[in-house]
Parts: C-alpha cells; structure tokens; sequence
C-alpha cells in the first residue's frame, strides 16, 4: 500500500536509523535520526528532512559495504516526496512490530528505508 504525507508518523524513527542507497550512483549511507519531519512549504512540493546524529558511508557498495565510514559533520538530508512512492514494508524479521517504511524513486534512483528506534541498527564507526 502507498502512504501519503498524511499517513506519516515520523516519531518512531527519531532515535531509529535510516539507510539511503543509490546502486547505480554507487553510494550507500547509515546513520541515526535524530530528527525527522514533513515540510510542506506554500507553493512547494513536501519534503522530508532527516538531521542525524551521526552519519556513515558504505566503503564498497555495491554490492555491500566492505566497511563502514564515518562522515564529519552530516549535513541534514532532504528528499522531495512528490518524487518518491512510499510503503509500510513492516518489522524485519528480528525486530516483530517495529514496522519499517521504504521511499523509493525511480525518477532519481534513491532508496530509503526508515527503521523504528529499536529496530535494525549499525553501530556508529569510529
């Protein structure tokens, strides 16, 4: 099922993580929310803005990271929504009821996976 703006809780995924991939750009990030919001601004499209706590890059991506990089000083991420489709994907199967939300794009190519605080982690590199 796809969600809408309205459909969208955020306050689960702060203190959660999100993963922000793109194959065929070749990036891959991982990093702690710790803040997310909708900002539907007159006149332009929503968006979603994540500021993180920390930030890490996939060193070898695709296809997995061999390790894990850390980024100095994340700048806050911001995907306009009227470019993304997205879904409830529910829990992984290691976390039952922390229900996860997948953004994709086929217009930019990006993947974004939202996971509940609790859920799904990657401890911050060094």
């Amino acid at each position: 099922m796809n969600l809408t703006t309205q459909d969208l809780n955020l306050r689960p995924y702060v203190g959660g993580q999100a993963e922000i991939q793109n194959p065929s750009a070749r990036y891959l990030y991982r990093g702690q929310i710790g803040k997310a919001e909708i900002r539907e601004d007159p006149g332009l499209p929503p968006t979603l803005q994540l500021t993180f706590d920390w930030l890490a890059l996939g060193v070898g991506y695709p296809p997995l990271p061999s390790s894990w990089q850390r980024v100095p000083s994340p700048r806050p991420y911001v995907a306009t929504l009227d470019l993304f489709t997205i879904q409830n994907i529910g829990p992984s199967p290691d976390y039952p009821g922390l229900d996860r939300l997948c953004l994709t794009s086929q217009f930019t190519g990006e993947i974004i996976i939202l996971f509940p605080k609790g859920g799904s982690s990657l401890e911050p590199p060094p």
